[in-house]
């Protein structure tokens, strides 16, 4: 399995068992769908084009280890919960959209070099310090606004211009 993999909208799909897989992925779409709990997603090579967003009963995603840069990552307008990790994508960036997801709380990132040209957690559950001083090319539209309990954000010294920042509560 690798490739093109689009298996969205799909309003019956509530779960995708997925075996390991060597191959390279430049696009995973299960956006739309009906999908619940936790979504394990086992691949080495994932990267490219990610959006798993609009499935309001999905509260977890769990990553393998991936090395392959992202042009987006998209899991919005879920019921994600807790900490989202994120630290085994060591080349995220370009889109980043995470918002309306209530029960999200932290995202755990791993240091990278690709440029982000989007950046939105907006109406979660952020609080205390949001530190996203490891994404050394953030830019572009940053939105961590609505989230009640975030007290501050630590940016990284980056070469990107940023478009419009909006935190809300005085967090910037």
């Amino acid at each position: 399995l690798g490739g093109n993999f689009r298996i969205d909208s799909n309003s019956g799909l509530t779960k995708i068992i997925h075996t390991q897989s060597p191959q390279s992925f430049t696009n995973y779409n299960a956006s739309n769908c009906k999908i619940t709990g936790t979504h394990n997603l086992p691949f080495g090579e994932l990267g490219g084009d990610f959006n798993v967003s609009n499935n309001s009963g999905l509260t977890g995603l769990v990553h393998s280890a991936s090395t392959n840069a992202f042009t987006s990552y998209k899991a919005h307008t879920c019921k994600l919960n807790s900490t989202l990790d994120l630290s085994m994508l060591t080349k995220l960036g370009g889109e980043f959209e995470c918002y309306n997801n209530i029960g999200l709380s932290s995202i755990t990132h791993s240091p990278t070099d690709e440029v982000f040209t989007k950046y939105w957690v907006h109406t979660c559950n952020l609080g205390g310090v949001y530190d996203v001083s490891m994404l050394n090319k953030l830019g572009g539209s940053f939105n961590v606004s609505t989230n009640p309990n975030l007290k501050n954000v630590t940016f990284p010294l980056s070469t990107e211009t940023f478009a419009n920042t909006s935190a809300g509560n005085d967090a910037i």
